[in-house]
């Protein structure tokens, strides 16, 4: 089947695929579009035509670009034609750097003589083509917090195979109806704001998928469960030593759920076919986390705004936080459990690692149950926060609710 190029329309991520009908872009989640491989050499000629008289004479046209910018077939593609232009009339932008700026938006305007005579039509259809090329080229300007405000979408059927720098793949994306598997850089990945979660390294090559929760953050194939596993008990563990512990206990029953698939003969009308049977197995195993303090004078809540796993059901310290603060407990021991099967199904590990392409070999750790049965020891209350009880309950808070509206917006918990 033929390669083709893609970008995306929202986010301007650009990869090969085979030439299929439509793709959704792995980044974002819009429609990509293919780009015409002609248009980056016809565009070149074009801008060659321009010179500053013909940006001049864009200037003063802008109440032609805004009649312009209604018709239904540029619609689509209105705010990156505004881009575009903005870019055209700064005063910061040099000359050389406004010239297929300029080129993109006199060719968008050519079938309609804006400035006729100026420069003659080459014959492009694809208006769309050009100008989220042209948008792209200068896009990659932006800093990572303007391509981190397109993130309004998470696909959590996405597979990351990071490479290294060189990648000699005749085609980087593959996309299934339950699945996609998207090859890129660790410069790439880094570019568009990925993170790792809890290291910043990066490694090639390895396998990822998004984080339940967090739209920017991957989470290796490779012992999904157990390191999602260790950061939920790892927050509540910090959460409770931000509170004043004195020690802290986490006994952890674990038990993993492995999943296998053998072939079995079938008998159907009568006739001898080969079936699959799944077999499962569990295995237990006893984990002990335990920490000792030797002082607590203040409550510091910088630890609030890196919360994840506090606003999801799997939160055990909602109601700690008033006891502690508001009644001054000195012990707590509760207990409660989690399932990882409910932050990744059966069925969609199944879907994201089998027939996988580009010769990628992964497998999905088993899904783990945990059982955790806690005790906290705490230190008296400090007397300025007595005397300040409501003043700092208040405040972290306050603090928590902030760091909630920026998870629980990128987020749609189910």
């Amino acid at each position: 089947m033929k390669i083709k190029e893609f970008i995306c329309t929202k986010c301007d991520t650009e990869l090969k695929a085979l030439n299929i009908i439509s793709y959704t872009c792995p980044h974002c989640g819009s429609e990509l579009k293919p780009i015409n491989q002609q248009i980056e050499e016809q565009l070149e000629e074009y801008s060659k035509k321009i010179t500053p008289d013909v940006i001049e004479e864009l200037k003063n046209e802008e109440s032609k670009l805004d009649d312009f910018l209604n018709k239904p077939i540029i619609r689509d593609i209105k705010d990156k034609v505004k881009y575009i232009y903005n870019y055209i009339i700064s005063s910061d932008v040099v000359f050389e750097k406004k010239v297929y700026a300029a080129a993109s938006i006199l060719y968008l305007f050519s079938p309609i003589d804006l400035i006729p005579d100026i420069i003659p039509i080459l014959g492009f259809t694809d208006d769309m083509g050009v100008i989220l090329l042209v948008y792209s080229m200068l896009s990659k300007e932006f800093d990572q917090k303007n391509i981190k405000k397109v993130r309004n979408y998470q696909t959590t059927n996405t597979i990351f195979h990071i490479v290294g720098k060189s990648n000699n793949l005749v085609f980087n994306y593959d996309e299934e109806k339950l699945r996609r598997v998207w090859t890129l850089s660790v410069d790439k990945a880094k570019h568009l704001g990925y993170k790792v979660i809890g290291s910043s390294l990066m490694k090639a090559p390895e396998t990822y998928i998004l984080h339940p929760y967090l739209p920017d953050t991957l989470v290796p194939i490779n012992n999904y469960d157990q390191i999602l596993s260790e950061s939920i008990i790892r927050e509540q563990f910090n959460l409770a030593s931000m509170l004043g512990a004195k020690s802290i206990k986490f006994t952890v029953k674990e038990e993993e759920n492995r999943i296998s698939k053998r072939k079995i003969n079938v008998k159907r009308n009568s006739v001898d076919t080969i079936g699959e049977q799944e077999k499962h197995t569990v295995e237990y195993k006893e984990k002990i986390y335990f920490d000792e303090f030797n002082s607590f004078d203040e409550i510091h809540t910088d630890l609030t705004n890196k919360l994840v796993w506090y606003y999801t059901n799997e939160s055990f310290v909602k109601d700690l936080i008033p006891q502690r603060l508001l009644n001054d407990v000195k012990t707590k021991s509760f207990q409660y459990s989690f399932n990882t099967s409910h932050l990744l199904s059966h069925e969609a590990r199944l879907n994201l690692t089998k027939k996988m392409p580009f010769g990628i070999k992964s497998k999905f750790s088993n899904s783990l149950k945990h059982s955790i049965n806690i005790d906290i020891e705490f230190f008296d209350l400090p007397k300025h926060i007595k005397d300040r009880k409501h003043e700092t309950y208040k405040k972290m808070i306050d603090s928590i609710s902030r760091r909630e509206r920026e998870v629980v917006d990128v987020v749609q918990f189910k």
